[in-house]
This record gives C-alpha cells, sequence and structure tokens, in this order.
C-alpha cells in the first residue's frame, strides 16, 4: 500500500504553490493599478533574470539548436500572455481575473487531447466545466463596486 505520508509532501507543495500563485495574483493587481503593464512586465522579467542568473549558470548546459529555436518561439508568447494578465488585473476584480486566470487549465486539457491524443477523465471534464462555469458566472456577475488603487489607473495606456 506504501507510506502513508507519501502523498503528504507533493499535496504540501501544491499548497504552497497555491498560496504563492494568490499572493502573486495580488501583487499583479496592486502593480497593474500604480504603472503600465510594460513596465510592470519589465521589472518582473528583470528581477526574475537577476533572481535565477546564478543558480543558472550553476547547472548550465550548452542546449541544443532545436531546444533554443523552442526558447526563441516560446519567449514573445510568454510576454504577450504575461501583457494580457497584467492588462487583465488592471482592468478587474482581482476576483474575476484570478478565477479566468486558471482557464489555462482547460486549455491545456485541449491541447493535450488535440496534439498528443490524451483522452480527458471524467474528472477533468468535471473540473473544466466548474471552471468555465465559474469563470462565466464572475465575468457577468454585478461589478459596478471595482476596488482600485488609483483613480487615473483605469486609462487605456499601454
Amino acid at each position: 500500500m506504501g507510506c502513508p505520508g507519501a502523498r503528504l509532501w507533493p499535496n504540501g507543495i501544491a499548497v504552497v504553490s497555491a498560496a504563492l500563485w494568490a499572493i502573486e495574483g495580488l501583487m499583479i493587481w496592486v502593480l497593474a493599478n500604480a504603472d503600465r503593464p510594460l513596465t510592470v512586465l519589465l521589472h518582473v522579467n528583470a528581477f526574475g533574470i537577476l533572481l535565477m542568473a546564478v543558480p543558472a549558470a550553476l547547472i548550465w548546459q550548452p542546449i541544443s539548436l532545436a531546444n533554443a529555436a523552442s526558447f526563441l518561439l516560446l519567449g514573445p508568447i510568454v510576454v504577450t500572455a504575461q501583457y494580457c494578465i497584467v492588462r487583465g488585473y488592471a482592468l478587474a476584480s482581482l476576483a474575476l481575473v484570478g478565477s479566468v486566470d486558471t482557464f489555462w487549465l482547460v486549455f491545456a486539457d485541449l491541447i493535450g487531447f488535440i496534439a498528443f491524443g490524451e483522452v480527458p477523465t471524467i474528472g477533468v471534464i468535471v473540473g473544466s466545466l466548474v471552471i468555465a462555469g465559474g469563470g462565466v458566472s464572475l465575468a457577468f456577475a454585478d461589478t459596478e463596486q471595482r476596488p482600485t488603487l488609483l483613480p487615473e489607473a483605469r486609462d487605456n495606456r499601454f
């Protein structure tokens, strides 16, 4: 049957990850309402590079040309996604954007099915429907009282 605590460690890591994602969402919401999206992206990515530079240098291994091409393609996709996240957090409530942000799980399921033939389990299908239903219901909920940090944060700055 295995060790009774064998799932404790991975589940604990998942809970810590969820808490960190929630803190990250709050921080992105604060920054998105205080500065322009491209400025937020510059700071977040620059600090990320500085944070990871030493650990990456310590374990660095050369990569193949195919992997380098994949990374070059991935870069603009990730930056565009980050920009959309920051803009969304500036324009909507944290509860709405945080909930809709979980739609990536639904898209990951669809990509897994289309690209890799991964047949979703009933749990995955139900979970995707719950995520989609929650996001749609929040999107159509009463959003008159949207808290903002700065009154000018609602403009359409690039």
